[in-house]
């Protein structure tokens, strides 16, 4: 695969979000539309430093990015947030992984339902298949559920795996091959490859936090882990192998691939900072200059072409950066600890 590394010119964010800014005046239909011209940046938040008791309580939850350091609060205000997913062909269909279940909206944010049943609490993450979006998967801290119908039923896919194994933190769907979903938890890896009808570990005895896929190279995937670095796929996540270097005995709570350059990668966890890869994850340079704190728990690359970083810090809100993190701008929701960055909007 040829990989282009020119420089690309470096548009802002700002740009995709103005105009869905102004619809938004007019009406949701024409949100929903606008949001398929431009992937806009959503975060689940847990407010902490701000906090204070009584009505003026800052809310938690889900954010949408309007530009410079404005957010637009959507759903539940003091709910627990840990995770963001999407339907690729209806990106106003949105789901939500909380701490009482799964929450879902079909209009744009305007509101949301609980779609979960009181037997699935502790969402940690979640993830709509796109080859069939109405397919959906949980990771839980009891295991791993499986709704085929957008949310409205959902049944528990995991028994063959055994109790004291089932507790995953992070679920992610092959962007191009249906059916083939990665999930990571206390004890490993985990794949299926039948919709997970049936799951096997990959990777045993390493804690995953985090998995993603790279959108240009379906075969490169990447899963942050405790105090085990990054770990890489080349393979489509049948097999995967610890990078080495000084980010090997990191603790890393978020990762991201660009999604046109799957040579560059970002990670960021317990006291690290920012780690960048340019070389598909053979080195990387860590940049902390200008960060609040070292502290990272969500990381994402803008999906919009311009190759922007965006990092979510525990307690500081969220900064941007444009040249690889050597140096960074807050972008607002100080006070918040981020636990999820997803760039919402049609397919790409």
């Amino acid at each position: 695969m040829h990989i282009n590394t020119s420089p690309r010119p470096r548009r802002s964010w700002k740009r995709f979000l103005l105009a869905p800014a102004l619809l938004a005046l007019i009406g949701a239909p024409e949100v929903a539309n606008a949001q398929e011209d431009g992937h806009r940046l959503h975060v689940a938040v847990l407010q902490t430093n701000n906090f204070v008791v009584g009505p003026g309580a800052m809310p938690s939850g889900f954010f949408k990015w309007e530009g410079d350091t404005t957010w637009t609060h959507m759903g539940w205000k003091k709910s627990r947030h840990n995770g963001i997913s999407f339907n690729p062909d209806q990106p106003s269909t949105m789901f939500l992984a909380c701490g009482n279940g799964v929450f879902r909206t079909t209009d744009g944010g305007a509101s949301f339902k609980i779609v979960t049943s009181w037997d699935v609490t502790e969402v940690q993450d979640i993830t709509v298949d796109s080859a069939s979006p109405t397919t959906l998967h949980i990771a839980t801290a009891y295991g791993i559920w499986r709704s085929t119908d957008n949310g409205d039923t959902w049944t528990e896919t995991n028994s063959q795996i055994p109790a004291m194994r089932r507790f995953a933190q992070t679920i992610h769907a092959d962007y191009g091959q249906g059916g083939h979903v990665i999930a990571g938890g206390e004890h490993g890896i985990l794949r299926t490859t039948d919709g997970g009808n049936t799951w096997g570990f990959v990777v045993s005895d390493v804690a995953i936090r985090d998995i993603q896929q790279s959108r240009s190279n379906p075969d490169l995937w990447l899963a942050g882990t405790e105090d085990k670095g990054v770990w890489i796929s080349r393979d489509r996540g049948a097999t995967w192998a610890a990078v080495t270097g000084a980010i090997a005995s990191e603790t890393i709570y978020t990762v991201s691939v660009d999604p046109i350059n799957p040579e560059r990668m970002v990670a960021g966890g317990y006291q690290t900072g920012v780690y960048v890869s340019t070389n598909g994850g053979s080195s990387w340079t860590k940049n902390t200059a200008g960060l609040p704190n070292l502290n990272m728990h969500g990381m994402i690359i803008d999906m919009n072409g311009s190759g922007r970083i965006g990092a979510g810090t525990v307690g500081n809100g969220v900064f941007y950066s444009d040249n690889d993190g050597r140096n960074w701008t807050y972008a607002g929701l100080k006070g918040s600890e981020i636990w999820d960055m997803e760039m919402i909007g049609g397919r790409q």
